[in-house]
């Protein structure tokens, strides 16, 4: 049945909600080869623009298309989730800009990025040998993903995904609004598995907080980490519940390096760090680290943030702000935590 399923997809009549020109997934496929082909020919031009402006306007007539482009790809003027292959694609110049050879004609507008998928849609596309077929879709479960997509075809599409590249894309769909919330029914052995190869591949800190992640919100593990990956995770912007929780799971350790943190000025994301302290007041070091950060809020470090250093000191200790830090210290002087 699922052969006969698997021949048959590309002919199956869909209904695409704001794009009813579509009929067919074979339909679906090629504009999702379009949509790729404007969103990579935008970057590449953005790039030639941004070489040309550093080194110099280049002589096109000189210049192969396809070296071209591959040279910008492998020096890092592509962003991560660009995705062009020369074999599929193939480009050429025109009037000093890249052109596709197999879309030449395209225009943005004619290819939003907007439609409404079923889950069982969004199942099969997830599972497409087509690498843009997956792209798109991911692309628009992290930008229109609804309430009622159930986690299920994400999970499942996340544990049959080869591709390292698109591993990000799941997890910021993970851990976005519409999905994080939403639990495991039961316990599934391939996803156990599949966070299991991602723990022994994982190098980055990008990685190790991906795995991080996985591990403590779906098999409820505790990875054992250094500080550097709880602190990267703060800064890639996870939810700031699942930060909470972690901190709360791992204990002292970790909150305490997350103090020495927030007292030296690591890190991007201040406000969160200062947000997960105030939860531990319990916590000499994490206490003694807002104290810290309130006494010298003029520093550049605590600038961005000492409003809200005050809102946490009001809240712990109910004494209003009067325009000076002296009762707080005071406070803390007659309350502090006793060492561990």
């Amino acid at each position: 049945m699922k052969l006969l399923l698997f021949l048959l997809l590309p002919f199956i009549t869909f209904h695409f909600a704001h794009t009813p020109h579509l009929k067919t997934y074979q339909e679906f496929t090629h504009y999702c080869e379009q949509y790729n082909s404007i969103e990579a020919l935008d970057a590449l031009n953005r790039a030639l623009k941004e070489v040309n402006l550093l080194h110099g306007d280049r002589e096109i007539s000189k210049m192969d298309p396809k070296k071209t482009a591959k040279d910008l790809k492998e020096e890092g003027y592509l962003q991560n989730h660009v995705y062009y292959e020369a074999r599929f694609d193939p480009l050429e110049f025109y009037e000093g800009r890249f052109r596709s050879i197999r879309f030449p004609d395209l225009k943005g507008e004619d290819f939003p990025l907007k439609s409404r998928f079923s889950s069982r849609f969004i199942k099969i596309a997830l599972r497409d040998s087509n690498y843009v077929v997956r792209l798109y879709i991911l692309k628009y479960l992290e930008e229109f993903s609804q309430r009622k997509t159930p986690l299920g075809p994400i999970l499942a599409g996340f544990v049959h995904e080869q591709d390292r590249r698109l591993q990000s894309s799941y997890i910021r769909i993970l851990r976005g609004s519409h999905f994080f919330w939403k639990k495991l029914k039961k316990k599934s052995r391939r996803l156990n598995k599949k966070i299991e190869l991602l723990r022994k591949r994982a190098i980055s800190l990008d990685e190790k907080a991906e795995v991080l992640f996985l591990s403590f919100q779906y098999l409820k593990q505790k990875e054992n980490y250094s500080k550097e990956v709880f602190l990267h995770s703060i800064d890639q912007d996870y939810p700031i519940s699942y930060l909470m929780n972690l901190y709360h799971a791992f204990g002292d350790e970790q909150v305490e390096g997350l103090a020495d943190a927030f007292r030296s000025g690591l890190g991007l994301n201040q406000i969160q760090q200062l947000y997960i302290l105030a939860i531990f007041p319990n916590n000499r070091k994490a206490l003694s680290a807002l104290l810290f950060g309130l006494v010298n809020r003029k520093l550049d470090r605590f600038y961005e943030v000492q409003a809200k250093l005050i809102y946490v000191w009001q809240k712990l200790t109910k004494i209003p702000w009067k325009g000076g830090d002296k009762s707080y210290v005071e406070w803390f002087q007659k309350n502090k935590p006793a060492h561990r």
